[in-house]
């Protein structure tokens, strides 16, 4: 029983960190921002619900004109391909310009 409490509890936290880990790259402070901020805002959060991306700060995100710019680091083509795709659905994003490279193995 006293595991079970502690697996939630250690749970719980790991989320708030990741938000709170998540809520310090945001360019919006508490949601109020327009245009390309919240174009970015929603794009990071986007790739932060999507579950292959989770946890995953290897993507950076910058929107100039509704043109969003991703550069960083994925595993593979598919998660390069998967990240253009999540981003192509969020809203005000015109165009997506992807410069994502694949980590080596050991990174």
């Amino acid at each position: 029983m006293a595991r079970k409490i502690i697996a939630l509890v250690s749970a719980g936290l790991l989320q708030v960190a990741a938000l709170n880990a998540f809520g310090a790259a945001s360019d919006c402070p508490r949601g109020n921002c327009t245009g390309d901020a919240k174009i970015s805002d929603d794009v990071r959060t986007a790739l932060f619900h999507d579950p292959q991306f989770a946890g995953d700060d290897g993507i950076n995100v910058e929107t100039r004109d509704g043109v969003v710019y991703l550069s960083g680091k994925v595993d593979t083509d598919a998660q390069r391909n998967d990240a253009e795709t999540v981003v192509r659905r969020v809203p005000g994003v015109k165009r997506v310009v992807a410069s994502l490279e694949l980590r080596s193995n050991g990174q």
